[in-house]
Formats: structure tokens, C-alpha cells, sequence
């Protein structure tokens, strides 16, 4: 327990010398996937959660994330996805936001991303 309680405050510290950011994504029409961003994005860390109004299920993965198919990793109305940071923070992986495509049982829901650059 000791140990993992380590792990937790290292990575809380670790994120306090992130800025902060977030946004919102919403698929328009249920089975036409959407990216995260636009444009590209590049960020260290990201946490994606459907809001607690959504009444489908939110699917996240590639470019060929459905619904229909459940191809993705499946969020449901307060569930959330952590995308964490590999590495020492100075030489960490980074994640573009436009690799990162959402898709939805219900048109008109979506996503909130709290992101750290």
C-alpha cells in the first residue's frame, strides 16, 4: 500500500509542472466518427469522460473506431479514459490529437478532454 501510495503522489507532481487545458467533442451523427481535434494537437497526457447526460455509449480508438461495430474502448455516461505519460518527463511520449477519434451510439454526444501540454 505504501508503495502505491508513492506512485500516486509522484505522478500527481509530475502533472503539477503541466499546463492544463480542455475541450469538448461532440459526433454530430451517431456512426460517423470525429477526431478529438481538428487540428493537430500535441499533448502529454489527456483524460477523455463522457459527461454524465450522455444516454449511449461513447467509442474511442483509431481512425476506424464504430459504434455499430463496438470497435474501441467503450465510455458510458461518467466513465472516463486516462491516456497517461511513458517516461521521464523530459523525454516523455506525446499524444496529437487528431490520432485520436471518438464515435457514438446517440448523435449529438461527445466528450470532454482535460489535457496536459
Amino acid at each position: 500500500m505504501k508503495r502505491l501510495a508513492l506512485l500516486i503522489l509522484l505522478s500527481v507532481s509530475a502533472f503539477s509542472q503541466l499546463a492544463t487545458y480542455g475541450l469538448k467533442r461532440n459526433v454530430t451523427t451517431a456512426g460517423t466518427a470525429v477526431r478529438l481535434s481538428a487540428t493537430s494537437l500535441i499533448v502529454r497526457s489527456l483524460v477523455i469522460q463522457a459527461p454524465s447526460t450522455n444516454v449511449g455509449t461513447i467509442y474511442i480508438g483509431g481512425s476506424d473506431v464504430l459504434a455499430a461495430t463496438k470497435n474501441g474502448v467503450a465510455l458510458t455516461s461518467t466513465n472516463s479514459l486516462a491516456l497517461l505519460p511513458i517516461g521521464e518527463l523530459k523525454t516523455i511520449n506525446s499524444y496529437d490529437l487528431t490520432n485520436i477519434w471518438i464515435d457514438s451510439t446517440t448523435s449529438g454526444e461527445g466528450v470532454s478532454v482535460t489535457y496536459f501540454k
